[in-house]
């Protein structure tokens, strides 16, 4: 138990969206010593930063943004062995977790950004110095992403860590007697509210950075109810054929269209409930 609460920590430090599911899966093998498990693992957060390996941004990072949420998940589903309820609390602590580190660590985040896309910059010269429109293409590229991890890093971060808990709580559900019911999952109707700010706080000028950001927020609980409706409708089918499976998800994962045809039916689900249209009024 303790090395794996360590690799944990190693893991985290180097990608928190991997050491997130890493925790969680290990935390819930571990779950009679659930306390000890994740003092080794700040423990070695600690050694870490104070070792000089960490900057305390990314020492908050684990702590917070992977032990503390790790930590609210395992108790919430111990407390009810509700998937679905759990992610959602945890979400919450995720959100706000990406919303104060946003404002108290604006500052570092453009310099450690900065800092890395002049390196990039120079490679990138070097590489393209024959090539100039190919350069510039390149850096165009790259301007916008400082953008999207400077502006919009608390929606990145709330994709990249939601994601993560959707993840474990899949691999904890295909180990566990407690099944995840995928093909049920109805997010609450009050995200609509808030998909609605968001797309107004859009069409404000002033405020466009924060709809972007909301929708951001917002985006992966649309996505996990637009595949629980794939789920619904094709789950048998893609049970006797894994390999479409795979195509899908690899389809999923690099195709952007698709990812947002994905979200808009999970928007259009949580208005027309389309599960309970095909089973004529029930659920």
């Amino acid at each position: 138990m303790y090395l794996f609460a360590v690799f944990a920590a190693l893991i985290a430090a180097i990608s928190p969206f991997a050491g997130l599911i890493f925790t969680t899966v290990f935390g819930i093998k571990f779950q009679s010593k659930i306390y000890v498990f994740l003092s080794v693992f700040m423990g070695s957060t600690a050694i870490l930063y104070f070792g000089g390996f960490l900057e305390m941004i990314n020492a908050l990072d684990i702590l917070f943004g992977v032990g503390i949420i790790c930590f609210l998940f395992i108790r919430n589903f111990l407390a009810t062995f509700n998937y679905l309820k759990s992610l959602l609390l945890s979400a919450v602590a995720i959100i706000s977790y990406g919303i104060v580190r946003q404002i108290l660590f604006y500052d570092t985040i453009v310099k450690m950004t900065t800092n890395y896309l002049i390196e990039y910059n120079k490679m990138l010269v070097t590489t393209f110095e024959n090539n100039p429109k190919q350069l510039e293409l390149m850096q165009e590229v790259t301007s916008q992403v400082k953008l999207l991890f400077t502006d919009f890093y608390v929606g990145v971060w709330s994709i990249m860590m939601i994601s993560a808990l959707y993840i474990a709580a899949l691999i904890i559900s295909t180990r566990s007697i407690i099944k995840w019911q995928l093909k049920t999952i109805q997010m609450p109707f009050n995200l609509i509210y808030v998909l609605i700010i968001a797309l107004v706080a859009f069409l404000i000028p002033n405020t466009q950075k924060y709809g972007i950001n909301g929708f951001m927020i917002i985006a992966p609980f649309f996505l996990i109810e637009g595949i629980s409706i794939l789920q619904f409708h094709w789950g048998e089918y893609f049970k006797r054929s894994k390999f479409l499976l795979i195509i899908l998800i690899l389809a999923i994962a690099f195709n952007p269209y698709l990812l947002m045809l994905i979200i808009l039916l999970g928007i259009l689900d949580i208005w027309f409930n389309f599960r309970k249209i095909r089973n004529g009024g029930s659920r």
